[in-house]
């Protein structure tokens, strides 16, 4: 009887671990604070197209847009290093901050990537405010939303159900869930700030400062080791006992 309760005990402590290891544990896998007054070259990749220029500048990513009808010939943009995840990565989230204080007709953005895929979140200010998430070249959703006057914080987060969450200074902007989104299947990952204006509108400034990519696994519950240890405890004491006799 008593093996049975221990085998009983043991069973219950292995089947509550593999059942239990959704709790997510956050990983930093790329940071920049733009400390270095110049590009680090180890981390990102200037794409610029013409026109417009890039600095850093008292801790802060500066990129000045000057204005184009054309996307292709003037916009610009750093890219990062390729970012791994683990296979088993439930969710990654891509934090910031921003500040476009005098926006007039360009589009600042950021992008998380993985191949030629990407999901895009992009402030416009003409005809009037407004912000806006892309999946690929397909807008999913936009809204009239004032761009941030300060420096602002902001967090995109992505999870491989299919869920996405827009945060800016500590509020849910827009969640959205669609388990067809780009990048589900992705374990590599880019992140890419930059801008672009469609008018000739001279010197638009945007800023980004303390970028990261983060990425979490499942790890087993504390709950689920106490059981799985009780379950060893029980083995342990099982063995003695038939030991014994």
């Amino acid at each position: 009887m008593f093996k049975k309760i221990v085998l009983m005990v043991f069973a219950v402590g292995i089947m509550h671990c593999l059942s239990g290891i959704a709790q997510a544990n956050f990983v930093t896998l790329f940071s920049d604070n733009f400390n270095d007054n110049s590009l680090d070259t180890a981390k990102w990749t200037l794409l610029d197209k013409g026109g417009s220029s890039f600095y850093e500048t008292n801790g802060s990513a500066q990129f000045t847009i000057y204005g184009s009808p054309d996307f292709n010939t003037n916009s610009i943009a750093i890219k990062s290093q390729t970012i791994n995840a683990a296979n088993n990565w439930t969710s990654v989230k891509f934090d910031t901050q921003w500040l476009i204080p005098y926006p007039v007709t360009a589009e600042y953005n950021f992008s998380v990537i993985s191949g030629a895929n990407s999901l895009k979140v992009a402030y416009s200010s003409w005809p009037y405010s407004q912000i806006s998430i892309y999946d690929n070249a397909d807008l999913i959703w936009r809204d009239t939303r004032p761009t941030p006057k300060t420096m602002t914080p902001v967090s995109f987060n992505i999870n491989r159900t299919g869920q996405l969450e827009l945060w800016e200074n500590g509020v849910c902007v827009k969640a959205l869930t669609d388990p067809k989104f780009s990048l589900m299947n992705s374990n590599s990952f880019q992140v890419q700030l930059g801008g672009w204006d469609y008018s000739g509108y001279p010197n638009q400034t945007e800023y980004f400062d303390s970028v990261s990519f983060s990425a979490n696994t499942p790890v087993p519950e504390p709950a689920t080791m106490s059981l799985l240890g009780i379950g060893i405890l029980g083995l342990i004491g099982l063995r003695k006992s038939y030991l014994s006799k």
